[in-house]
């Protein structure tokens, strides 16, 4: 009789082929309006299962994961052909990756890093053993800083080494690590770096710079402070700039970036600031309201519900809304009826692709609503942020990340990030493994 095929061609494709997916769907999830906390772990599973799938298969199923990087080459297959080739341990699997990972770095690197991050320990530990020399390249350099960053291991190097690194990617990247490990000798080389000739390494400086200063005592943390935020907010500027000036995939990658800096800003921004006001006239109106959910201040109600009469703001202002408030605007119908699909499946107008799922708010109903109008203190000013009509606080936005809870992941998203701003160094995600987010909570909820 002819032998069975150990193996099944089309299925270990298929394996491949949706583990790419799942990622894909799990590294754009930050912006997420309408995936919960429970489908988005069980989209963790499935990548998981199909993973497993895959380091079953063997060589086979390291053959495909390549196959597929070849084809597409895009973040979620270089993520999928690297974990199969840390899994077996061959080197040579693993630098057919590489070589096309360091061809398109700026689109392949992110895959490779959450790699290094997913799969287990000791195979994410020998590849970063056996990479971390001084004459690795730069894009090497980048991954094992981030997965060092984000595995909470030690750096392999010596500090001076990535910090003055001739590739401003390796020395902005640094900075990314020395966030996550807040001590007192980290502070000048940081701070040195805050006028290095790179825009991404002045704002990660920036950014590293408010972080430790909250972590780590200084005589001068009220100056630098002032100074870094300073730095940050030009970068921001830029940076917004650069992203109008490119379009399709740059443009993408340029708004991440720009995003990630603006959320940083607003974390660091003290409520009640005067500058504020000042900042959300400045910003496009789409960025500006990402400031504001991100910066927690119920106060700046005015300001969304501004944003609500507009047609090209008007739904992402009803998402703040609700996501300070903690007010659903469908429950308490405060949606406009006049500008949902009508029954010949005609589109709504002006609609903006990344507002998908979200309702169209009456603005002349939410600023009818108590909400709207929270009594403040005496002073005027707001001494608490806000997520969901309830002070931010530890438990709370633990709360709010626990997949149970089934909260949007844009919200749980928030609150990672909401809670790494309050505790540097804890290190929390919800792009990382089913079972590495539960060590997260876990860990959040024993320090508290």
């Amino acid at each position: 009789m002819q032998a069975i095929a150990p193996t099944v061609a089309p299925l270990i494709r298929r394996h491949a082929e949706d583990a790419a997916f799942y990622w894909s769907q799990l590294d754009r999830s930050g912006e997420a309006y309408t995936l919960g906390g429970r489908r988005a772990l069980h989209f963790c599973q499935l990548l998981q299962a199909h993973l497993e799938g895959l380091a079953i298969a063997g060589p086979e199923g390291e053959a495909s994961a390549l196959g597929q990087l070849v084809r597409w080459k895009k973040p979620g297959e270089a993520f999928c052909a690297f974990w199969t080739a840390l899994i077996s341990g061959r080197e040579p699997a693993q630098e057919a990756v590489w070589r096309l990972v360091r061809r398109s770095p700026d689109a392949l690197l992110r895959g490779a890093i959450s790699a290094l991050v997913w799969a287990p320990e000791p195979a994410s530990l020998a590849w970063v053993a056996a990479h971390a020399r001084p004459e690795c390249g730069a894009p090497e350099a980048v991954a094992t800083l981030r997965a060092c960053a984000l595995r909470r291991w030690p750096l392999p190097w010596p500090w001076q080494f990535v910090f003055e690194h001739p590739h401003p990617a390796v020395r902005a990247t640094a900075c990314r690590w020395a966030m996550t490990t807040p001590e007192q000798t980290h502070l000048q080389l940081v701070q040195a770096l805050l006028v290095d000739s790179d825009l991404a390494v002045r704002a990660e400086a920036a950014m590293a710079l408010l972080t430790l200063l909250r972590a780590v005592s200084s005589l001068d943390s009220e100056q630098l402070s002032l100074q870094a935020a300073s730095v940050l907010w030009a970068a921001i500027a830029a940076q917004a700039e650069r992203a109008e000036a490119v379009t399709g995939w740059h443009r993408l990658q340029a708004q991440r970036r720009l995003l990630r800096w603006l959320r940083h800003l607003a974390h660091a921004v003290p409520l009640g600031h005067p500058a504020v006001d000042r900042l959300l006239q400045l910003l496009p109106p789409r960025l500006a309201l990402s400031f504001v959910l991100n910066h927690g201040d119920a106060d700046h109600c005015q300001f969304l519900l501004a944003a609500a009469k507009e047609p090209d703001t008007a739904r992402q202002a009803g998402w703040v809304w609700q996501s300070l408030t903690g007010v659903d605007l469908v429950q308490e119908g405060l949606t406009r009826t006049d500008m949902q699909p009508s029954a010949d499946g005609q589109a709504m107008p002006l609609q903006q692709s990344g507002d998908d799922g979200l309702p169209w708010p009456d603005a002349r109903a939410l600023a009818r609503h108590p909400a709207s109008h929270r009594p403040g203190p005496a002073d005027g000013a707001a001494t608490q942020r806000m997520l969901l009509g309830r002070e931010v606080t530890v438990d709370w936005l633990c709360r709010v990340f626990d997949p149970a809870s089934d909260m949007p992941q844009a919200l749980r998203c928030l609150a990672a990030q909401t809670l790494e701003f309050m505790q540097p160094g804890l290190g929390v995600s919800v792009r990382c493994s089913a079972p590495e987010q539960a060590r997260h909570l876990a860990r959040l909820r024993a320090a508290t």
